[in-house]
């Protein structure tokens, strides 16, 4: 019989549904969108909402980070429950938004973040990079020897991606050394006003991490400095950034912190084993995919959700 029917799905093209879990990764939301690049990881308050709704009338379970790995580790489990998890990287102020929607919805949230640039005047450095770059106020910058015009918005763009593409595949020391020498190009204190002009890269502090954080409302580590787990990332800094973030989080919110969400979705072969040593449970990455039982566990598949709700509404027919 079985047999019987997997003919009938191959004759007609139909690929079995697989139990899992549905894992969307957000980052932040604005009223609207008023600049598509530096606003391109982000979805609009109205957008959230919508998702939020939609999956709380389709009946979908919301999972905190405690019950995600619970089934993480005990697969079997899953069976036919529709579930889903909402995650939120780097720890926007903005994200407050978020948590007053998922709780009048009496939903869960995971929020990840980057211990370093909790209470900061400035942003995680991606998002540092593409202020200055994109909205600072120089009309050329030097970088290796080689200068990029500013003059035109297509020239800042075609010099952003270059020069952050070229980041985030060196060492956090080289990467360092580099963007000292791009911030000190620019006029002192430049960068925190252009944080403050683009209020939506603003950081939580630990105060409102601590007065909204609950059994539903959970924060985990992102790192410490936000550094990305490329193949030129030595095992101190990799180090640094899985249990200086545990440690500092655990400290300042009396959490245990047992989650871990990749910057950029990336991570290497000296990653899991940190992870491990350092005692988290699992880890997310990207990938476009629900999590199945054959993910590994430090290497969490995510769903980055469609901002045109139709096609929202679409994906949710692959949870």
């Amino acid at each position: 019989m079985k047999s019987f029917f997997k003919n009938i799905q191959s004759f007609f093209n139909i690929k079995p549904k697989r139990f899992g879990i549905a894992i969307l990764t957000y980052h932040g939301l604005v009223n609207e969108i008023t600049n598509a690049r530096l606003q391109r990881n982000f979805h609009t308050v109205q957008q959230f909402e919508e998702h939020i709704s939609f999956l709380k009338k389709k009946k979908f379970k919301f999972l905190n980070a405690s019950e995600l790995v619970y089934f993480i580790e005990n697969p079997k489990e899953i069976k036919s429950q529709k579930m889903v998890c909402i995650t939120f990287d780097d720890g926007y102020q903005n994200n407050l938004q978020a948590i007053e929607i998922l709780e009048k919805n009496e939903a869960s949230g995971i929020f990840f973040i980057s211990s370093d640039s909790i209470n900061a005047a400035t942003s995680i450095w991606t998002v540092n990079l593409s202020l200055l770059l994109l909205e600072g106020s120089l009309s050329s910058i030097n970088f290796q020897e080689k200068e990029y015009s500013l003059a035109t918005y297509e020239l800042r763009l075609l010099a952003f991606n270059q020069i952050r593409n070229h980041l985030k595949r060196v060492s956090s020391e080289i990467r360092n050394e580099l963007f000292n020498q791009i911030i000190n190009q620019f006029p002192k204190n430049e960068l925190e006003h252009l944080v403050a002009k683009h209020d939506y890269f603003t950081m939580l502090t630990w105060d409102e991490i601590q007065s909204v954080q609950n059994n539903n409302i959970q924060f985990h580590s992102h790192g410490h400095f936000h550094e990305i787990h490329n193949q030129e990332q030595n095992i101190e800094t990799l180090k640094n950034e899985i249990v200086t973030s545990k440690k500092v989080i655990e400290e300042k919110i009396n959490q245990e912190v047992f989650l871990f969400a990749y910057p950029n979705g990336n991570y290497n072969s000296n990653s899991v084993p940190l992870l491990n040593e350092a005692g988290y449970k699992a880890a997310l990455v990207l990938g476009e995919e629900k999590y199945t039982p054959t993910a590994e566990k430090f290497a969490i598949p995510r769903i980055t959700p469609n901002r045109k709700f139709h096609k929202f509404k679409k994906q949710t027919q692959t949870f």
